[in-house]
């Protein structure tokens, strides 16, 4: 029975350079598909942003001509209300709801450090 020929060090060299290749091309490939999951997100978020927003100016007409601000201010009072509340708790009991890690919220600089707080708790 014969034994296998061992690998000269000069072809195990190029088998690991050609390895490193490999792998320099799957983490470029990496790359471009996170990028354009990115990307994907991003187009995704930007239509519900507009869809969301017409939803709102065809409601509130008023809308058009506020101020960022006001407009923030308005939808702020509007969904601390006692029936936005119970809507939304409504749509979680259902389970139509997601349960979020991490939420963005813009809250009024008015309040104290502890009200932002306690209006981000009773929320």
């Amino acid at each position: 029975m014969t034994k296998p020929r061992e690998k000269t060090r000069e072809e195990v060299t190029i088998k690991i350079e050609d390895g490193k290749k490999k792998i320099r091309q799957l983490e470029n490939r990496e790359k471009v598909l996170r990028q354009k999951l990115s990307k994907e997100e991003r187009r995704t978020r930007s239509h519900r942003l507009i869809v969301r927003g017409a939803a709102f100016e065809s409601i509130v007409p008023e809308a058009k001509t506020m101020t960022d601000e006001e407009a923030a201010a308005f939808l702020r009072l509007a969904l601390t209300s006692e029936p936005a509340r119970e809507f939304l708790r409504k749509r979680a009991e259902a389970g139509n709801a997601q349960l979020a890690r991490e939420i963005d919220a813009a809250l009024p600089i008015e309040l104290s450090r502890e009200e932002q707080i306690r209006l981000v708790r009773e929320y």
